[in-house]
């Protein structure tokens, strides 16, 4: 359980730094299998993010166009 845990805070420090020790004690706290859906709603989470961040880049760039 201690390598699962700490290979979703490395991956959850890509995403936020900030949120890496909170993310540590919920990962402690939850059982084994609970880890697995806690990483894949970081990774959906950061998915969506990056989508939206596109989305605006876009909207940005045709506004500067027309």
């Amino acid at each position: 359980m201690t390598k699962n845990v700490t290979f979703l805070c490395f991956k959850v420090d890509f995403f936020d730094v900030r949120h890496i020790h909170e993310i540590k004690i919920k990962a402690n706290l939850l059982k084994v299998k609970d880890i697995s859906f806690l990483f894949l709603s970081v990774l959906i989470l950061a998915s969506i993010l990056h989508l939206a961040q596109s989305v605006i880049q876009e909207e940005g760039i045709l506004e500067h166009h027309i």
